[in-house]
């Protein structure tokens, strides 16, 4: 049960994160301008009178968005709660790693849903102020902080234990992406013309580096685990450029967030018996008396 928890938190968590491309990419962040409701409703229909178009930055303009915004909120609470279920479950039956690990993630939780009330009631998506980007760019790092901590606690409480990473390099790979990753939200939402123009090339050069990086990984030992993160990475790098060539077309921007977001859980799965070795003997299942 409680593996099955997990993995749906996984689940929802990283189409939560998806979502949120969508809502940035369409200017929904401030479709309700207040939290947590939206213009004073909890759902969006119930509005008699036309909403007028937010004015925060957009890829794709629509007038859904007090919808989009509001779905967003609403697969957020769902994570939490799933979050929540899996930290009881987690409490009742295990130890050691997967106990301290879920009552870390629900403290970022907890600090993530400040931050997204924050963005909202300071209107950070219109990027006028410093704190506008400390708050928004937070928020997305934070969400890449749970999902990635979601998917150790998940690996720690799995009935195979291993002591060794899945594919060579596994560690410093996992560190190199997710400096990329956030190297990527900077690119995404620093506008300051100067440090811009640096950060994109440096993402480019860097994400070419990690495709010959795992290029090595893969033919230094080439099994099913080697290949998928190859894809993935050159898969990522790939809708990346495809992006910037579309200017911002929408569908290879989402297929940009998705790939991106897909590493970071499979990177953590790869990693995860080389950070998690020697905390199994605390972390295996407590019997219940009866069961």
């Amino acid at each position: 049960m409680t593996r099955k928890v997990l993995f749906l938190s996984i689940v929802i968590t990283y189409v939560l994160m998806v979502f949120g491309g969508i809502v940035t990419s369409t200017g929904s962040g401030l479709g309700c301008p207040d939290w947590p409701l939206c213009h004073g409703q909890l759902l969006p229909f119930q509005l008699k009178e036309e909403i007028p178009t937010p004015p925060a930055p957009m890829v794709v303009e629509t007038k859904l968005q007090p919808w989009i915004e509001q779905t967003h909120r609403i697969l957020g609470a769902v994570a939490g709660l799933l979050m929540l279920a899996s930290l009881v479950l987690v409490w009742k039956n295990f130890l050691g790693f997967p106990r301290k690990a879920m009552v870390w993630i629900f403290l970022f939780l907890i600090l993530e849903a400040l931050l997204g009330m924050r963005v909202v009631l300071t209107e950070a998506p219109l990027l006028k102020e410093f704190l506008h980007y400390v708050y928004t760019t937070s928020h997305l790092i934070l969400s890449v902080l749970i999902l990635s901590g979601l998917t150790f606690a998940y690996f720690s409480v799995a009935e195979r234990v291993e002591e060794e990473p899945k594919i060579p390099f596994a560690e410093p790979l996992y560190v190199l992406v997710m400096f990329q990753i956030l190297v990527g939200i900077l690119v995404r939402y620093v506008k300051a013309a100067d440090f811009n123009v640096f950060a994109y090339f440096f993402h480019i050069t860097y994400a070419m580096g990690l495709i010959i990086f795992t290029l090595y990984i893969m033919l230094k030992k080439f099994d099913r685990y080697t290949f998928v993160t190859f894809l993935l990475v050159a898969g990522q790098v790939v809708a990346g450029i495809a992006t910037v060539i579309t200017k911002l077309f929408l569908p290879v921007l989402f297929f940009h967030i998705a790939i991106g977001f897909l590493l970071v859980i499979w990177l953590s799965y790869m990693v995860a018996p080389a950070v998690l070795k020697n905390k199994f003997v605390m972390g295996r299942e407590v019997q219940v008396e009866g069961a």
